[in-house]
């Protein structure tokens, strides 16, 4: 079965530059410094470029960043540089640096800080890809529509695998019985995928859980219930429902009962 970079050899295309998106900046755990709790905000940098840096969260250990960050001259390998400072009085203070070479795709990475906390945040790499002069007189068109059908069979083969993740809520309402205990069900076409744990006492949960599908189709019906758990029986807070699509999307969605669930899917 042909790879689609054999293919692109064959077809004379190479890569040339790409675009890469960073998002998805989220931190836990963050230390507290002898003036109150972090003020925590990210300087973001790939290859020589400084692409600019977050707002700043007060008094929040665990903060997150909506900001998004692209640069449009990456190269795969570029070393992409992530510093997590605690803004202070006097002097900001570095808790600590994350770096890796990007590689083309989606990746969602955790880092260990330095000083303590974990850094969680999501890139996409995008591939450009520029004619190159033709140099494989041998290729007979018979052979490049059997490269052309291979690959199409890969691609249709591989639009079957459904990843949910960074499953996340704001503002959930509260009860009679207190603060929500949040929890999500995940379903695609009428199975359901998994189950999150339950967060206790938090109107702004995140849920660590990532959940896989390999029965997927384009069009399928992704549904995501948020519920609030109860003494006597828990309460469905509100439904997601999306028509998922090839890519990686970030979604949210208002829910009936209050408050708002957010959530990314990839599609591949």
């Amino acid at each position: 079965m042909a790879s689609p970079l054999l293919l692109l050899l064959v077809l004379g295309v190479s890569l040339s530059w790409a675009q890469v998106k960073i998002y998805d900046l989220r931190a836990s755990d963050l230390p507290s410094s002898i003036f109150a709790t972090t003020d925590g905000y990210v300087k973001v940098f790939c290859g020589p470029a400084d692409l600019g840096k977050t707002e700043t969260r007060d008094d929040d250990i665990n903060p997150w960043w909506k900001e998004e960050f692209t640069y449009f001259k990456a190269q795969e390998n570029d070393v992409l540089r992530l510093e997590v400072f605690d803004d202070d009085i006097l002097f900001d203070d570095l808790l600590g640096v994350c770096q890796r070479q990007i590689k083309v795709g989606t990746h969602k990475h955790d880092c260990f800080l330095e000083k303590g906390g974990t850094l969680h945040y999501t890139y996409t790499l995008n591939a450009r890809y520029r004619a190159l002069r033709p140099s494989l007189h041998h290729v007979t068109m018979k052979s490049v529509t059997l490269l052309l059908l291979c690959s199409s069979i890969l691609c249709c083969w591989a639009q079957t695998q459904l990843r949910v993740f960074n499953l996340r809520a704001k503002g959930l309402p509260q009860d009679a019985l207190g603060i929500t205990d949040g929890y999500v069900k995940v379903f695609c076409r009428d199975d359901l995928v998994g189950q999150t744990s339950v967060r206790k006492n938090t109107a702004d949960p995140w849920w660590k859980e990532e959940y896989t599908y390999y029965t997927a189709q384009l069009d399928s019906e992704l549904k995501l219930e948020v519920h609030d758990e109860d003494l006597i029986w828990d309460d469905l807070v509100g439904t997601c429902l999306t028509q998922v699509q090839p890519g990686t999307h970030q979604k949210q969605c208002v829910l009936e009962k209050g408050g708002m669930l957010f959530y990314d899917y990839t599609l591949s």
